[in-house]
């Protein structure tokens, strides 16, 4: 599929050579400093990569993978919320290791992952096994009975098998550390585990559980790419009380933490707006071969400051513009595009739904949708009076007027300026002779249009495309 009509971003793959040659984010600096934190503390350490959902975490880890591969690391990805169906994550962790091994390594893991198989066997809940036959013989007595008579013997049974597990577990790690002294020589094996904060509660716990007690040996560095605040959330969930210290349980794992830095989203639209091919529709990211400012640098420059003060992420940034390209797309060449109201109008069916109904159907007067701007646009977000004419200002100049334009309900076609003052209040600060001169603009711009309902048909359609 040619790069004018993708409508979805592909999965990053990245280059065996330059890991780092696709990412807009600046990022293989960060993978160079923990690369160097890696190779100098290889008797073993677990490490978390922190940062929010959709912030381009496993796009980095993957690119970072190869870029250790490359500088003759061993490294295993292992993607917990794949293998969540798993009853037990050491078996998963041990096939992303074995995956890995080399020919002549394959005795010496072989009974690590023997000792493995032993320390994942339980008792399968030996008293409910019990009391279910028990209850399902028809006489609850009986099995109160029952289970009496057994507990004793169930007892000496976990007893034994809690002195086996252990000796087996010292068995894994001693096994694991010969393999890695043997194979990897003097570097560490890195594996690096995504997606833990995605997973059931009781899984992400166990794979904790799992990384201290087995793998917490000389050799291996274990990596957490996470959602520190999800993660939390997990743990509290798993033990059933928000009053657990989830950080404080966190500490016993994580040995160092490094904070992701917050990519630039507005570079981030820059790429995407050429990934998507939006140049053709809306033309360069600056200006045309006039010397005309062109319907792409407005957009951009409108992008830059709205999804940076409200900290939208790299995904949410990501369906934003996927379903603007898409509804582009059905626009007949006629058409115009608007692309700052159809970005804020596609933002809107997204996140705030009710809003976006009422403004599709004009139920608003001019001065409740005026008031409404506040929800939409948060305080300090003109501020910077300098941006306000290209930017934020002439979008909300624009989407204020075209709502105008479209409303047919009583007050919403009363005058939205009088002099150079404009009669709205918005609940935020607006340049107020600069917002009036950007309403006169669109005035004359749009002399010829009616509405802008073909714009809204067009979102409605593609939203139910993207579901």
């Amino acid at each position: 599929m040619s790069t004018a009509m993708k409508c979805r971003h592909d999965e990053l793959i990245p280059d065996a050579e330059n890991p780092f040659a696709q990412c807009k984010l600046d990022r293989e600096q960060y993978a160079e400093v923990l690369t160097q934190i890696v190779q100098n503390y290889s008797d073993g350490f677990v490490l978390s990569v922190n940062g929010s959902w959709g912030t381009g975490k496993t796009t980095f880890v993957k690119m970072w993978k190869q870029y250790m591969e490359n500088n003759g690391l061993t490294v295993a990805y292992f993607n917990a919320w794949e293998n969540d169906f798993i009853s037990d994550p050491l078996t998963a962790l041990l096939g992303e290791i074995n995956a890995l091994i080399k020919p002549s390594g394959e005795r010496t893991l072989e009974n690590a992952i023997k000792a493995a198989g032993k320390i994942a066997c339980s008792s399968l809940g030996k008293i409910a096994k019990l009391t279910l036959k028990s209850i399902l013989g028809g006489d609850v007595a009986d099995a109160v009975e029952a289970i009496i008579d057994r507990g004793g013997e169930i007892v000496q049974e976990e007893i034994l098998e809690y002195e086996d597990k252990k000796k087996q577990m010292i068995n894994f790690r001693n096994e694991i550390t010969t393999y890695l002294e043997a194979e990897l020589s003097q570097k560490p094996m890195v594996i690096i585990v995504d997606e833990l904060d995605r997973c059931r509660p009781d899984y992400a716990v166990e794979v904790l559980e799992r990384i201290k007690h087995l793998f917490s040996v000389k050799g291996i560095v274990f990596v957490l790419a996470i959602d520190k605040i999800q993660l939390c959330n997990a743990i509290k969930g798993y033990y059933g009380s928000e009053h657990i210290d989830a950080n404080e349980y966190l500490r016993r794992f994580i040995d160092l933490e490094y904070i992701l830095p917050e990519p630039s989203r507005g570079v981030f639209c820059r790429y995407l707006y050429r990934y998507f091919g939006l140049n053709a529709k809306l033309g360069a990211e600056d200006y045309d071969i006039s010397g005309a400012i062109t319907e792409g640098k407005y957009l951009l420059d409108f992008l830059d400051l709205f999804t940076e003060r409200l900290q939208l992420t790299l995904r949410q940034i990501e369906k934003l513009m996927a379903h603007m390209r898409l509804m582009l797309c059905t626009l007949g060449p006629y058409r115009k595009s608007l692309p700052r109201s159809t970005f804020l109008l596609i933002y809107l069916k997204s996140y705030m739904p009710e809003l976006y109904e009422k403004i599709a159907k004009y139920e608003l007067s001019l001065q409740d949708l005026a008031s409404q701007i506040v929800n939409v646009f948060p305080h300090g977000m003109f501020d910077d009076e300098n941006s306000q004419p290209t930017a934020l200002n002439g979008g909300l100049a624009e989407f204020i007027y075209m709502y105008c334009k479209g409303g047919q309900s009583e007050g919403i076609s009363q005058p939205i300026t009088s002099s150079s003052t404009p009669t709205l209040t918005f609940g935020i600060q607006v340049n107020a002779q600069s917002f009036a001169s950007q309403i006169s603009h669109y005035q004359r711009r749009y002399a010829d249009m009616s509405n802008w309902n073909y714009l809204i048909r067009s979102i409605n359609m593609t939203n139910n495309l993207l579901k």
